[in-house]
């Protein structure tokens, strides 16, 4: 028997030596993996919010989460291709944005302004730039209340952008906004990566013109066929099991064990390139004619051949059509002396724009997200259509690469959303423009001809 005792004793010694071992390596292995040491509390913390556990310092306030996903309360608009329903204000109840009537978003509760003629900022653009208007207008609104003209008068930031929109919907915008008589003192458009991203992801997968706005096939003919609504639900699917995966992984033993966590990351990562291979193959099912009828000039429009092999070109033509969207929004502004401001938005994925954090690595980094190589093959043609503007003399500045010596934590996903310093940070660099190339007279008094409109 004592024996026995003495091989159970030695069987559970060496038992414990071997995981002693093993997490000794595995904590080697993760410090040469994540380019840092690995700390109990971090890891929980990323754990927490994969499985959905309140993490409230870098999420998005929850009506702009809900806006990123596509088409959630996205109603047609004649003019505009869509916007969100006014109606589904009813889900928003407690929240801090609103729907106004023309179907944007707007603060539940403004600023009080000190004049009843504030110097209204439009912003116009995708979620970016929606979500920039919120989180990093008051930073903008901040700093240009510094100047006395402007203390006087106030500064309004006005959002009309939305996800997913992309030219020529800034530039329709625009005119809806100027021909229903809204207040206009100074535009700002920031946008670029849905012009080129969208596009070559979305649209070419349903034969839709490349120039439509995003998906419109789907828009226009209503429901998704069954396969499409199989394939968004296994995204969903794929979403609800990377969370299960995290909060079983948060269970004791495996929290305390560095090997345990090395493994749901790898997990985690390959759950999360399943969720976006859903995504893609969601965009790429047949429409709701049943057949996929490329012929249907309602919901493709005029007729575009993409072909395999012709990225490049499709990119081309998309970035000269975003070129000339930004061309005629600068005339337009011009004829109502309106100072107009392009920027092109920074994005993770342009080589050498951002040395990324260990935790962006994990969420806002995807080798097989399909914007990767749309991304990193079309930004440089912006950049060159961007120097074109600049030297016909619009007023166009390149922010692609205003995060290229920031390491801190700035971006939330693998798409190109931005934390509240992202925001802040962008903010802060179109601000230090606004004040040294706007006109005084903007500054000092209104230069709009229009009547403002209700809201």
């Amino acid at each position: 028997m004592g024996q026995i005792l003495r091989k159970l004793f030695l069987s559970a010694v060496l038992g414990v030596l071997l995981l002693l071992f093993l997490e000794i390596v595995s904590f080697g292995l993760f410090w040469w993996r994540e380019g840092e040491a690995f700390r109990w509390s971090r890891t929980a913390s990323q754990r927490a919010e994969v499985g959905r556990v309140p993490q409230a310092e870098d999420a998005p306030p929850p009506a702009i989460e809900e806006e990123i996903q596509a088409f959630k309360d996205e109603v047609v608009q004649p003019f505009l291709g869509f916007v969100i329903d006014p109606g589904s204000n009813v889900d928003r109840d407690g929240q801090h944005l609103i729907i106004s009537p023309e179907g944007f978003f707007r603060r539940r509760n403004p600023f009080p302004q000190p004049s009843d003629d504030p110097l209204h900022i439009g912003v116009l653009g995708g979620s970016v730039a929606f979500i920039f208007a919120f989180r990093g207008g008051e930073v903008l609104v901040d700093n240009l209340l510094e100047r006395p003209e402007l203390a006087a008068r106030g500064v309004v930031v006005d959002s009309w952008g939305l996800g997913g929109y992309k030219q020529p919907q800034q530039l329709m915008t625009l005119n809806w906004v100027l021909a229903r008589g809204y207040p206009l003192d100074v535009v700002i458009n920031l946008d670029g990566f849905n012009d080129i991203a969208l596009a070559q992801t979305e649209n070419r997968y349903r034969k839709v013109s490349p120039f439509y706005p995003r998906s419109w096939n789907v828009r226009v003919e209503g429901l998704p066929t069954g396969e499409a609504a199989a394939l968004v639900g296994r995204a969903a699917y794929e979403q609800e099991r990377r969370r299960a995966l995290a909060r079983s992984f948060s269970q004791a033993p495996w929290r305390w064990s560095v090997t345990a966590n090395l493994v749901w990351r790898s997990l985690d990562a390959r759950a999360v390139e399943s969720i976006a291979e859903a995504q893609v193959a969601a965009a790429a099912a047949p429409a709701a004619d049943g057949e996929g009828n490329a012929g249907d000039f309602v919901a493709r429009g005029p007729a575009y051949t993409y072909r395999k092999g012709d990225q490049p070109k499709v990119a081309e033509e998309l970035v000269a059509f975003w070129e000339r969207s930004s061309r005629l929004m600068a005339g337009l502004c011009d004829s109502q002396g309106i100072p107009y401001f392009h920027f092109l938005q920074p994005n993770q994925y342009p080589e050498g724009a951002k040395p990324l954090s260990s935790e962006e690595r994990r969420v806002a980094y995807s080798e097989n997200r399909p914007y990767r190589a749309v991304v990193q093959g079309g930004y440089q043609m912006l950049r060159d259509a961007g120097a074109r503007l600049a030297a016909d003399g619009i007023a166009f500045h390149d922010l692609s690469m205003l995060f290229a010596d920031v390491r801190e934590t700035l971006y939330i996903d693998d798409c190109c959303h931005l934390n509240q310093r992202g925001n802040e940070l962008m903010a802060a660099a179109i601000v230090e423009i606004l004040m040294r190339e706007l006109p005084e007279k903007t500054l000092s008094e209104t230069t709009r001809t229009a009547t403002p409109a209700e809201e």
